[in-house]
């Protein structure tokens, strides 16, 4: 998520850049690429929780 900040991606971009990039993916040991829909549930969570 701080990538999706960072970079100022939207759930579905930042997605697809993860998609993309395979060496980030693998230095973020991330054995699958979430969903956007998991993006935008943590997302929701971390707005609820005040950050």
């Amino acid at each position: 998520m701080l990538f999706m900040f960072y970079l100022d991606l939207g759930d579905r971009d930042t997605e697809e850049w993860l998609l993309a990039s395979d060496q980030i993916c693998r230095e973020l040991e991330l054995s699958r690429i979430p969903d956007h829909a998991t993006f935008a549930m943590h997302l929701s969570e971390a707005a609820y929780a005040g950050f």
